[in-house]
């Protein structure tokens, strides 16, 4: 399957590319069918399109006439009711994730004030006595 995005992924260069990886991974052109899917409107491509049927019609031509690999168009359908490939579960995962956000937002404000309190870090190596051990080992320096 291949989603088509206008101007991203439906040029005939892809198409090439497209052809050439196929070729080699060594899967028969018996075996190999494409499914061309335009792209269905969703939050993650707001600004992308789906591909024109000329350009299409030019991708499935160097598929078949350059390397033998047949591919059909699919037909969109649900669009209008958010219901095409992707739309729906874009649709699903956005209410969950308000619905995420929203039991987040209740659960913070049902938590009582943080209070905070700092504790210092140990501090480690400095005591009294450092002074009175630095002086005994100066004392057993000497001796030796």
């Amino acid at each position: 399957e291949w989603a088509f995005i206008e101007h991203e992924n439906d040029t005939p260069e892809v198409a090439r590319e497209l052809g050439r990886v196929l070729r080699q991974h060594g899967i028969r052109r018996d075996y190999m069918h494409i499914n061309l899917i335009p792209l269905n409107p969703t939050g993650g491509y707001q600004n992308a399109k789906p591909s024109n049927r000329g350009r299409v019609n030019q991708f499935i031509k160097v598929l078949e006439e350059d390397f033998g690999i047949s591919a059909t168009p699919r037909v969109r359908r649900g669009i209008d009711i958010d219901a095409g490939c992707g739309q729906l579960k874009a649709k699903v995962n956005k209410k969950h994730k308000n619905q995420q956000k929203q039991e987040l937002h209740t659960f913070m404000q049902n938590q009582p004030p943080a209070t905070t309190t700092v504790t210092p870090p140990p501090m480690v190596g400095v005591y009294e006595d450092d002074q009175e051990d630095e002086y005994e080992y100066q004392l057993l320096a000497q001796d030796t």
